[in-house]
């Protein structure tokens, strides 16, 4: 599920780290996709299956926490349910602009109907952080950012300043998810996006 040859075992950049990055100011969020709704099935092991989005916005840090149906392992850890995919990030909620969703780009089942601005490639770089991409006309931006597994969950922190000309409370989401042994097994939301906005 390679999007435009991105390798995301650079290191250096910026990492963003700590367990209680909500403040004064944060809303949080929490979006519900069906349990056992993946693509495909691997015999033994099952499909990676997303069932929950939720996380805070806040006026330094975006948290976002995939719970999956399993187990999910780094993909740097090589295993059958390392995680795989991307997280699709609308800043200015408009499908027309940014990259087509990675469902659609991946020949998947489904549009996510956004256009990515930013976009975290779930592929980890083995020291705990993932990759934020930004494209635009000159390529793209990539900046490192805090990933952390622990079972069925994964914990992504974004700092705003990564987040170049993000001033608003409001984006749309979606996310694409496989594994090492097979290419797209779920999609979330089935149709659509996630529209995260403040309360």
């Amino acid at each position: 599920m390679r999007r435009l040859g991105l390798m995301v075992l650079a290191t250096g950049g910026f990492a963003c780290g700590g367990s209680d990055v909500t403040g004064p100011g944060d809303f949080s969020f929490t979006f519900d996709d069906p349990i056992g709704d993946t693509a495909s099935v691997q015999t033994g092991t099952g499909a990676i299956d997303l069932v929950q989005l939720n996380g805070t916005v806040g006026p330094i840090t975006l948290l976002f926490r995939l719970t999956f149906s399993r187990q999910v392992t780094p993909w740097s850890e090589h295993k059958t349910n390392a995680l795989d995919g991307f997280l699709d990030l609308d800043l200015d909620r408009n499908p027309g602009t940014g990259l087509s969703g990675a469902a659609l780009a991946g020949g998947g089942l489904d549009s996510l109907d956004l256009g990515a601005d930013a976009y975290v490639d779930l592929r980890d770089n083995g020291h705990g952080q993932v990759g934020l991409l930004m494209p635009s006309t000159s390529g793209q931006a990539l900046t490192l950012v805090s990933a952390r597994f622990d079972g069925a969950h994964v914990t992504i922190e974004i700092p705003r300043t990564a987040l170049k000309g993000f001033i608003a409370d409001s984006l749309w989401a979606g996310a694409v998810v496989g594994s090492r042994d097979l290419s797209i097994t779920d999609i979330a939301p089935n149709t659509g996006h996630f529209e995260i906005g403040r309360p």
